[in-house]
């Protein structure tokens, strides 16, 4: 079993990712530090010298190369997204679950140094506006993610076990929304 952790920065997918692939014995990948190994580089920094296009292209570039998953919990960065690549390659291959929070706890938990795409001469509300659909478009589940992490945690492992018997995953291919 695969999982991914969708949602806005600072919606905990690395802070809740660690604890369910901890109670579910899963591989933990986080795809930022994957990033910043590679280029040496801070997620923002990454940000600032490749610019959103070629910040998404590079986090495209890390989860293909991920290739064949196998008890693994992934834990994107919040514009993967904007990638139809990368969404069809999760969803394939990973239950997705998206993370909701709302808006004020994220303008509460993103701080101005995190690095963040699309956000420049925008709001944090302007973005959180343009990605929620985009997020629930791709979920396999919702997650209402503004909890004590435990909780969030064990509500995440339950639907995990009840799935095991036949994800919905099903190896689907979604659609972008902006495709149609």
């Amino acid at each position: 079993m695969n999982i991914t952790l969708i949602g806005m920065p600072g919606a905990g997918k690395s802070t809740v990712g660690k604890e369910v692939a901890r109670r579910l014995q899963l591989r933990f990948i986080d795809t930022d530090q994957l990033m910043q190994q590679r280029t040496g580089l801070t997620i923002a920094a990454n940000l600032a010298k490749l610019g959103d296009e070629l910040f998404i292209q590079l986090e495209e570039g890390v989860l293909l190369e991920l290739g064949n998953l196998d008890n693994c919990l992934v834990s994107p960065g919040g514009s993967v997204i904007y990638s139809r690549q990368a969404m069809d390659f999760l969803t394939r291959r990973t239950v997705v679950i998206f993370l909701d929070v709302p808006l004020e706890v994220i303008q509460s938990r993103v701080g101005p140094q995190r690095g963040v795409v699309r956000l420049r001469g925008r709001t944090l509300e302007d973005l959180f506006n343009e990605r929620l659909p985009l997020y629930k478009h791709y979920a396999h589940r919702t997650i209402s993610a503004h909890r004590e992490v435990d909780f969030v945690a064990g509500e995440i492992a339950e639907i995990v076990k009840n799935l095991e018997n036949g994800p919905p995953c099903g190896h689907r291919t979604i659609p972008h929304p902006e495709a149609s």
